[in-house]
């Protein structure tokens, strides 16, 4: 099954989206902070979707920070 990393600061959008993909036949995994750990607890995630503007960090910083640790 594929996993699937959402992170939002919206615990509704992250509800939405975890059960759409959910629904869709994914492992869905939804975080309201950014962490590698976070991230890679069940192993690497085969997707990440990163909302773009939150007030801790914005999406392509994430990102960056993300392909940097890997």
């Amino acid at each position: 099954m594929k996993r699937i990393v959402v992170i939002d600061d919206s615990e509704v959008v992250l509800g939405v989206a975890c059960s759409a993909l959910e629904d869709a036949g994914y492992e869905a995994v939804g975080l309201t902070e950014p962490s590698r750990e976070g991230i890679t607890e069940k192993g690497d995630p085969d997707l990440v979707l990163i909302d773009v503007n939150m007030p801790e960090a914005f999406g392509d910083d994430v990102a960056r920070f993300l392909m940097e640790a890997w």
